[in-house]
């Protein structure tokens, strides 16, 4: 602490209980105004567990960090309808369960903004819908299977697209 009086944790969603408990105790205890620990987070992406996410650990320090919460308004990276739709979409989940839209409890939904208009999407001469939501055929199927047939339509898709771009 004494060699390096602030830590900032970017992308802390996919920090696990052992890492969080060193940085916490290492800072936790710092008494003066010379010393800190920055936690830089995205609740949405905590539940990626398959990447080292711990939601509880992302629940916990939400809850250690109480009244100290800082959020960024504008989504610069999307496209404005891709902001829009997904906005959408956790709206109404956050209507339907007000008090959990994210299924856990101490997740709350904030709408952002999306940059200015200036770029568009274009695939094959159009703009495609900025959300698609993909459903397997053929009846109910255990998880791993849903995973793996998932996992493949989406590589499918992305070499579709990506040798769109090669031919163009």
């Amino acid at each position: 602490r004494m060699r390096f009086p602030i830590a900032l944790i970017d992308e802390f969603q996919d920090t696990d209980e052992r890492q969080y408990a060193s940085f916490k105790s290492i800072y936790a205890g710092a008494d003066d105004n010379d010393n800190g620990l920055l936690l830089i987070g995205d609740p949405k992406q905590a539940i990626y567990s398959f990447r080292g996410a711990d939601i509880f650990t992302y629940l916990q320090a939400r809850h250690d960090t109480q009244g100290r919460h800082y959020s960024l308004d504008t989504n610069y990276r999307s496209v404005p309808a891709l902001v829009a739709a997904v906005n959408h979409l956790f709206d109404l989940g956050a209507r339907a369960l007000p008090q959990r839209p994210f299924v856990f409890d101490g997740i709350p939904f904030v709408a952002v903004n999306s940059r200015p208009a200036s770029e568009h999407f274009v695939h094959k001469g159009r703009t495609p819908a900025p959300l698609t939501l993909w459903q397997l055929e053929g009846g109910a199927v255990d998880a791993k299977t849903y995973r793996q047939r998932m996992a493949e339509h989406a590589a499918a898709a992305i070499a579709g697209l990506l040798q769109d771009a090669i031919q163009q």
